[in-house]
């Protein structure tokens, strides 16, 4: 699964959270709302969601981002989820 960026990127600013585009494009960076850490230490993958505080050790993928991160209600998170997730049609075989 490939996620949109520009949708996450919003999802999350839209909550107060900036992130910085890390390690070639592949993760983002926020600081973690959970442990408050003044540091980015938050990494969320831009291709499948899964997300882990270097801080404090939480982690979760897409769903809990929502609920977790950005206190969304269960519905809310997995729409969300669905929202930002890349059409099958959009994939990019790995080899071309």
């Amino acid at each position: 699964m490939a996620l949109k960026l520009s949708a996450l990127i919003a999802l999350l600013d839209n909550h107060g959270l900036s992130s910085n585009l890390v390690e070639g494009g592949t993760e983002l960076v926020i600081n973690c709302p959970l442990c408050f850490s003044e540091d980015q230490k938050l990494y969320i993958s831009t291709n499948h969601g899964r997300w882990l505080c270097f801080q404090c050790s939480s982690r979760g993928n897409l769903i809990s981002l929502g609920t977790d991160l950005l206190e969304m209600g269960e519905l809310e998170a997995r729409e969300t989820a669905i929202s930002i997730r890349r059409p099958r049609s959009e994939h990019r075989p790995l080899w071309k």
